[in-house]
């Protein structure tokens, strides 16, 4: 077990491994263990949100607690909201619902973005590590050593496995546990796959933090390095993206930052729920409207892709790039010289560029915000309590208004990314930090 565990340790940690501070900030209570509170912590006051005890694991827990609120929420599919999803009866049973469902992921997300790409039960399994019993293991040598693993080769038993394992879902180990259970059950081969030419670490020092391949692993099952459809390529290499539509989706401050773009498969997922990543944090945003999760129209998705061809965020392309843009969009021209018309329609001020605005307005029609409803309840999700607070979900009432920049906070530039018109009025400032 020992050794199984060991093979992946340096993909998972790299040289985060060495710094024991990392990884007591990875157990999650084990600065409360005289209180009996570990692992997978309910907080009191919000039974329905989990408790994150230092920084570092949040990539892992936001997720779980994105596909905890997903079960709540939004049972079997559903999209209709039962009572009582602040109160769960259950929260264990929930938990292990979410678990199961990133571990399903891992083990059947395609890794191709081809749209007939089949989803197949895979000949290994599912792989649950288990977090030992014993609450003094406090190395990762100690947790190598003493932690199990099953091996399950049958779909229906991953959930009665892990309703089995509550004491050690309240392990300080077992966010660690599910870390590793994700890497093992989707294989290092297909880890390589997904991950292409980008094979960091997924926990990065000098800090402790989830990289972007591990939060979308957690997320999508697929541990791609970037954030937009598909792959892209850049100079001959394939830079991976997610392969479909996820069912948690996220957002991003780098967004703001021109540092990156979200595709439509994170902006736009299956249910209202997102991950929202600020510079040194996750967090969570939700919604009970369903109205929130349309999909993107053939012009939206004409500007996500145009974006991406605009690398540098100028709002514009050069004639040369025009060539590549459509044949992905799809939208054919005769020959050489058709496309050369097509430059001069769209460049009449003959400034040797192709603007985003006359692009979309000459192949596509003018739309509004794609079924945006004008008002909306949202809730924010942090699951470290500043001092003296405690971890609850903040209300906001949504609208869709022009925003300003006149105060603007981080939690709203991240929104923009999504909404451009929008704006909230919070019962409480939510923080992304």
């Amino acid at each position: 077990m020992a050794a199984r565990l060991g093979s992946v340790a340096d993909l998972i940690w790299g040289t985060a491994s060495q710094d024991a501070e990392i990884v007591r900030r990875w157990l999650q209570g084990m600065s409360s263990a005289a209180a009996g509170r570990f692992g997978f912590e309910f907080h009191d006051a919000e039974p329905s949100a989990l408790v994150q005890h230092a920084g570092g694991p949040c990539g892992v827990i936001a997720p779980v607690q994105a596909f905890l609120l997903k079960h709540l929420i939004y049972p079997e599919g559903k999209a209709t909201v039962p009572g009582g999803w602040r109160t769960p009866k259950d929260q264990y049973g929930a938990l292990v619902s979410a678990l199961t469902t990133m571990l399903l992921q891992a083990a059947m997300a395609p890794s191709s973005p081809a749209k007939d790409a089949p989803v197949v039960w895979p000949a290994a399994g599912v792989t649950v590590v288990t977090a030992p019993l014993d609450a003094g293991d406090q190395t990762l040598d100690d947790f190598h050593q003493h932690a199990q693993i099953a091996v399950l080769h049958d779909q229906d038993m991953i959930e009665p496995h892990l309703l089995s394992l509550q004491a050690s879902l309240q392990h300080p180990f077992a966010v660690v546990a599910l870390v590793y259970s994700l890497v093992l059950t989707r294989g290092t081969e297909r880890l390589a796959e997904d991950m292409g030419v980008e094979q960091d670490s997924l926990i990065s020092a000098p800090f402790g933090h989830c990289n972007q391949a591990l939060l979308n692993l957690a997320l999508t099952g697929t541990a791609v390095p970037n954030v937009w459809d598909g792959d892209n390529d850049m100079g001959g290499l394939a830079l991976r993206g997610l392969p479909r539509r996820s069912t948690i989706g996220y957002l991003t401050l780098l967004e703001s930052l021109r540092y990156c773009t979200c595709g439509s498969y994170f902006k736009n997922p299956e249910f209202p729920i997102w991950v929202l990543g600020s510079e040194t944090h996750f967090t969570l945003l939700f919604s009970l409207d369903s109205r929130l999760v349309v999909q993107d129209s053939p012009r939206q998705h004409a500007s996500t892709v145009f974006d991406r061809h605009d690398a540098n965020a100028n709002g514009f392309l050069m004639p040369e790039q025009l060539p590549a843009l459509l044949d992905e969009l799809q939208l054919l021209m005769e020959d050489n010289e058709a496309r050369t018309r097509l430059v001069s329609a769209l460049d009449r001020d003959g400034l040797g560029i192709v603007l985003k605005p006359q692009f979309l307005a000459h192949f596509y029609k003018a739309e509004g915000e794609n079924g945006t409803p004008e008002q909306f309840v949202v809730y924010h999700y942090n699951g470290i309590a500043q001092p003296g607070s405690v971890v609850r979900f903040v209300r906001g009432q949504a609208k869709a208004e022009s925003p300003t920049d006149v105060g603007a906070t981080d939690v709203m530039r991240i929104l923009w990314s999504k909404w451009t018109k929008l704006q909230v009025q919070w019962d409480q400032s939510p923080r992304v930090t």
